[in-house]
């Protein structure tokens, strides 16, 4: 299978492709390196013209776009262009605690964490990996990513009190909803997950790598009840098991707060991109209220595929020969 149809072996063992007849499956999936012509093709059946992927790309136009539509997404408190000087002191009145990201980033890649002191102008800095705290930053380390690229400030969202415990580092816990234009023309949810970040401590791993220290607890969420499920099979290192059991059994049958009004928002945000086929719709939840973060049309399929199957297996086509 990897040899013949160029499958990455983690994904052969993540779809459960090995055993007899099992290999016959293989065309009802999508694999990592064919994700960008996936997305395209779909994308084409609904006459994309790129200007919507290039505006849900830009986070700071995209707010912009939602605020007059009255989406409720976290608020952008300041937008930093490329090379320009850093200063915070604007923000503080707003929050204590920021969150400052790449405006045209994605998988959680060169966020920084700023804290501001209770009783002093000390302002605390933190660099993250996979959308979890997991070193302490600099002032110069953040001069130098955002001499790259423009970076956005917005607040820290604490977690809703029922999500709160999740993630013992007390990053925000994210809600993806990916939505989908079927024949009716009206968007509905193909899947749902919720995503804890976790990163093991030091010395708990046999290598100290970056992909084996941080990781995402994943609980598939039911679109109609909005109540978190297992995770389908057991693809978890036996040293993640312990985080899996513990976000399970606080969230065992429980349902994700606003989970209607979230729904909502996701159809009315994908209403507003008619050319665009899936979109997965990633979301925080306050005590208050639920908050969009961004939309992506990159998104990755083997979890979801993991929870709901090929997305190719209603397509209709007669099946690879094994090789």
């Amino acid at each position: 299978l990897s040899l013949f149809y160029c499958i990455p072996p983690h994904e052969i063992y993540a779809f459960n492709l090995i055993g007899k007849d099992q290999g016959r499956r293989v065309s009802d999936y999508v694999f990592t390196h064919e994700l960008p012509a996936f997305h395209q093709w779909r994308n084409s059946h609904q006459k994309s013209n790129g200007q919507s992927i290039q505006l849900l790309q830009d986070k700071y136009k995209l707010w912009l776009t939602f605020q007059k539509q009255a989406v409720p997404m976290v608020p952008i408190l300041k937008l930093i262009p490329r090379n320009a000087p850093l200063d915070f002191s604007d923000c503080r009145s707003h929050s204590a605690h920021l969150i400052c990201k790449p405006r045209y980033g994605s998988a959680g890649k060169g966020i920084f964490v700023l804290k501001f002191g209770e009783t002093d102008n000390r302002l605390d800095i933190f660099q993250t990996r996979s959308g979890a705290i997991s070193a302490p930053g600099t002032l110069d380390c953040l001069q130098d990513a955002t001499a790259r690229e423009d970076y956005l400030v917005q607040p820290f969202v604490i977690n809703h009190p029922l999500l709160a415990d999740l993630c013992p580092t007390g990053d925000a816990v994210t809600i993806r909803i990916i939505t989908e234009l079927k024949e009716c023309r009206e968007p509905c949810c193909y899947c749902a997950i919720l995503e804890v970040a976790a990163v093991e401590k030091e010395g708990s791993r046999p290598h100290d790598t970056e992909s084996e220290g941080s990781f995402h607890v994943l609980l598939p969420v039911d679109p109609a009840s909005g109540e978190t499920q297992r995770f389908p099979g057991d693809i978890f290192k036996p040293s993640f098991g312990n985080h899996y059991n513990r976000v399970y059994g606080k969230m065992c049958g429980k349902k994700i707060p606003f989970w209607r009004q979230m729904l909502k928002t996701a159809f009315v945000a994908h209403s507003r991109f008619n050319d665009i086929h899936a979109i997965a719709w990633d979301f925080v939840v306050s005590a208050d209220a639920p908050l969009l973060l961004e939309g992506n049309t990159g998104w990755g399929t083997a979890v979801p595929q993991i929870i709901k199957g090929g997305l190719l297996a209603e397509t209709p086509s007669s099946h690879l020969p094994l090789p």
